[in-house]
């Protein structure tokens, strides 16, 4: 009742402002059901009435706890915050209002002065952008929108949702332009200019296709950060496209600061060599990373030809070899430590240190006597360094170990001829040509012949003898070389054998086969004068002599046959 007659009273006075406050205490009492139709009431006279916009906010702040859609309190308040400049409130109950508004015209109104609000006075992007997003699915070509939602998704750095506002017009261009100002912007961080440079590089080359621009933003981040990995990685197919090999060789060189694993280690330096060696023109940057991919993994066998081949266009022997010798001594596989010393020994053996590339082949020889590289590598430098006792226990492991026959043959007559020539010792030697003949038989006539001068030479007839008579009864392949065996024959037993009348026989048979065989017919005219051996001498020359029209030597034979015709028989 007290507060009734107040009511009345600071009606009839016209004490708004009083008459509001009671009216507000009474508010309270009411059952809740009441009290929001008071409320809306209250707040509508203040509005009315007192023209204190402090008082009308609270006041419609009041409805909007009891009901916080109230479209009439919403209204009035956007009306108050608006007049009063206080841009966060209203932006809040403007986010409410767009909510409630039907007509497609007003809404759009309304989300334009929401976003712009957002925008300019409070500078809340993301607001902003909720609200220009809204715009945009009423009215997809609102310009105006549209440049203040690339605006806020620029300053939010949302660049994911930028590129997703670009791909719907598919204005690639702009969009880049785009990235690439705002990474030279002066105060964006080394952090964020690089990721702007990728999505514009990645742009160029998926949206644009053109690697030539990609490269140009990866460039710029190698400029600022020289080790970044990832722009080094993107720029090694596009120098490779365009056979770009100074460029391609730099980033190669980045990645191997980064690459761990040694085969993409040896990958990248070997890459990195071939570049230098074949398109730079530039041989000692190339051995270079030629060996220190052989240090990373000296089990490759290219690698290995790679630094041979280098080492002799940079004279760089001495760095190569150092290699192979600390490769070798941290080699845990033997196999592998074997393929070390061979090739170090050819390597060695290039540059004529001759001993020390025997030492490498003799190392593996003495671990695997059954390895014919070294084998074959030391009997070529035994011989060059005139080593022929270590020449020949390398003769004798080969034919120990090779199966074909034909080379164990070959290998045979290397070891006879080293017995005979470079050791000069006749007896061994004549040893190792008479096993020839034993294992492969008596076709061997270069065995022959070397039993012949051997046995010649050290005056063993009776031996000499007995080989001419053997390769006799194997029947030379011409008549020719029949007769000069029968000769030698003869020659053997006349003057060393002292078996004249065998001599005489064997210098018939020569003649037989080859009438005109000088040597035979000077030997037997030798004997003419021979007693006891003259007639028999001129017997075989007779015939001889007459066939050939040689008058005076035949009147000579018949003289010392009607010599010896009283002879007794």
């Amino acid at each position: 009742e007290a507060i009734g007659q107040l009511k009345e009273s600071y009606e009839k006075r016209r004490d708004w402002e009083s008459l509001v406050r009671i009216r507000q205490r009474a508010a309270k009492l009411m059952d809740e059901a009441d009290r929001l139709f008071e409320y809306v009431e209250i707040a509508q006279l203040a509005t009315q009435r007192l023209r204190k916009p402090d008082i009308c906010i609270e006041l419609w702040q009041s409805v909007l706890e009891e009901d916080p859609d109230n479209h009439e309190a919403l209204e009035s308040l956007s009306q108050l915050y608006e007049r009063a400049r206080d841009w966060e409130p209203l932006a809040k109950v403007l986010d409410k209002r767009v909510e409630q508004i039907a007509d497609e015209n007003e809404l759009k109104q309304a989300l334009q002065k929401l976003g712009m609000i957002y925008a300019d006075k409070i500078g809340d992007d993301e607001g902003a952008v909720r609200a220009f997003q809204r715009l945009l699915t009423l009215d997809p070509d609102d310009r105006r929108a549209q440049e203040q939602l690339k605006r806020r998704y620029v300053s939010l750095k949302a660049w994911d949702e930028l590129e997703s506002f670009y791909a719907s017009t598919e204005k690639w261009d702009e969009l880049i332009r785009t990235l690439e100002r705002e990474a030279e912007g002066k105060d964006t961080t080394d952090e964020e200019r690089t990721e702007l440079l990728f999505r514009a590089a990645k742009l160029w080359i998926e949206q644009k296709d053109k690697p030539e621009r990609a490269a140009r933003a990866y460039e710029k981040i190698l400029s600022k950060d020289e080790n970044n990995l990832d722009a080094a990685l993107a720029l090694s197919p596009i120098y490779e496209e365009a056979g770009d090999a100074r460029k391609l060789v730099s980033v190669y060189e980045v990645r191997l600061k980064h690459a761990q694993e040694p085969t993409e280690r040896v990958h990248l330096l070997r890459e990195s060599g071939l570049l230098y060696e074949e398109k730079l023109r530039k041989p000692k940057e190339a051995f270079d990373a030629f060996l220190e991919a052989f240090k990373t993994d000296p089990t490759q066998e290219i690698i290995r030809e790679d630094v041979a081949r280098l080492a002799e266009a940079t004279n760089g022997w001495d760095e190569g070899i150092a290699a192979y010798r600390e490769a070798i001594e941290g080699a845990t596989d033997p196999d592998v430590a074997t393929d070390l010393r061979l090739q170090l020994g050819r390597l060695l053996a290039q540059v004529e240190k001759i001993d020390e590339a025997i030492e490498q082949y003799r190392a593996v020889y003495d671990a695997r006597g059954d390895n014919l590289e070294a084998i074959e590598a030391l009997e070529t430098l035994y011989r060059q360094t005139e080593k022929y006792r270590e020449l020949l226990d390398i003769y004798e492991r080969r034919m120990e170990l090779e199966e074909d026959p034909e080379v164990r043959r070959q290998l045979a007559y290397g070891r006879a001829s080293l017995w005979e020539s470079e050791l000069a010792n006749a007896n061994n030697a004549i040893d190792a040509y008479q096993r020839i003949l034993d294992e492969w038989g008596d076709d061997e006539s270069d065995a022959y012949a070397a039993l012949d001068r051997l046995y010649e030479a050290e005056e063993r007839w009776a031996d000499l003898a007995s080989t001419l008579e053997r390769r006799i009864d194997l029947g030379p392949e011409s008549t020719e070389e029949l007769a000069a065996l029968k000769f030698r024959l003869a020659n053997v037993a006349a003057d060393h054998l002292t078996e004249a009348e065998r001599a005489l026989e064997l210098y018939r048979e020569v003649l037989m086969l080859v009438p005109e065989h000088d040597g035979a017919r000077q030997r037997l005219e030798s004997f003419l004068d021979t007693e006891g051996l003259g007639t028999h001498a001129a017997t075989i020359l007779e015939p001889i002599y007459e066939m050939q029209g040689q008058w005076q030597p035949l009147i000579r034979a018949l003289e010392v046959l009607a010599a010896g015709a009283g002879d007794p028989p």
